[in-house]
């Protein structure tokens, strides 16, 4: 599942950690906020550092945790930044994942496809 808060850039959802909550607690959160949708089960994938001296926010680096998730769907009502949300097939993530052409986004479906492969997510 991919959302978008702008026309033609479609990105994973996800946010930053507020004060007392976890990894998994922020991927629930930012699902259900984003793309109006309940994680049903989920799996840590990784992390990666990402460097940004052009950030408009000043922060040059931060860490990005990546979990691969099976997710219900609850109607969209776009409440936050995001307007929209579109399903994906695995085999359609590069194409339709804004930034796909980065390598981190085909080690993140390669790790994911892993975790499906091994039943370890269904």
């Amino acid at each position: 599942m991919l959302v978008s808060g702008r026309d033609d850039w479609w990105n994973l959802p996800g946010g930053t950690i507020e004060e007392g909550e976890t990894p998994e607690e922020t991927l629930v959160r930012e699902v259900s906020e984003e793309a109006c949708a309940r994680v049903v089960e989920y799996k840590y994938i990784g992390c990666q550092r990402v460097d940004d001296p052009q950030s408009p926010e000043a922060l040059t680096m931060h860490y990005q945790t990546r979990f691969w998730a099976k997710v219900e769907l609850d109607e969209f009502e776009p409440l936050h930044e995001i307007v929209e949300r579109k399903l994906i097939k695995p085999n359609e993530f590069l194409a339709s994942l804004s930034w796909g052409s980065a390598p981190t986004a085909k080690i993140i479906l390669d790790e994911g496809l892993k975790v499906q492969v091994k039943s370890e997510l269904r």
